[in-house]
């Protein structure tokens, strides 16, 4: 058990220092427009709070009153709310910003390592987390504020939760449906966990 907690932390570490590259750039690019638009509506969530905005994603940019607010409705809110968290804590600026899903993909190659060891074994279990981690797409998309890497790492817990029920742990349930609604309330893709574990089984 110690080996392994130890393993999963060497794969977070790695994972956080080689996605985590560069995270402070500005926004400008190709695909940065994402970080501006969930940034913008992070900060709408510190400037008018919670309640006020009944966790919908403000797109304003200036102040404006409650009955002008523009809503964007094409994801769940969890990614931006998870954001104003960060700016909270740290400021409004770009690494503030890409910190929440450089967390999420660094914490989804534990997560594919610890699914792989309790599936097969530690080394088909490290053997996936560095394949994933090697990927160049992973490398340049993992800290990018999109919806995809929040997703996938709750999507991920949902299912190391579900394997940890099968094998009678404890805390298996609880994980399973922690990961099920987090990964609802961050993207669509997480309403297709239950269908997919229902079809395998």
């Amino acid at each position: 058990m110690k080996i392994k907690i130890i393993i999963a932390g060497f794969l977070f570490l790695l994972s956080v220092i080689l996605i985590g590259q560069n995270l402070d750039k500005p926004f400008w690019g190709e695909h940065d427009w994402n970080g501006v638009r969930y940034g913008n509506i992070a900060r709408n969530y510190l400037r008018y709070g919670y309640w006020e905005t009944k966790f919908g994603q403000i797109e304003n940019s200036g102040e404006v009153k409650n009955k002008e607010f523009e809503y964007y409705t094409h994801y769940p809110p969890l990614l931006p709310i998870l954001i104003s968290f960060s700016y909270k804590l740290f400021g409004v600026s770009e690494w503030s910003t890409r910190l929440v899903p450089l967390l999420a993909t660094s914490g989804s190659i534990v997560l594919i390592f610890l699914i792989g060891a309790q599936i097969w074994n530690m080394r088909v279990g490290i053997l996936a987390g560095l394949l994933v981690l090697a990927t160049p797409m992973v490398l340049y998309f993992g800290k990018n504020p999109v919806h995809e890497s929040g997703t996938l790492f709750f999507i991920l817990l949902a299912f190391f939760g579900y394997l940890s029920t099968l094998k009678r742990k404890k805390y298996g349930k609880i994980i399973f449906i922690l990961g099920l609604v987090l990964a609802e309330v961050t993207a669509w893709a997480g309403y297709f966990l239950i269908p997919a574990i229902t079809i395998v089984v």
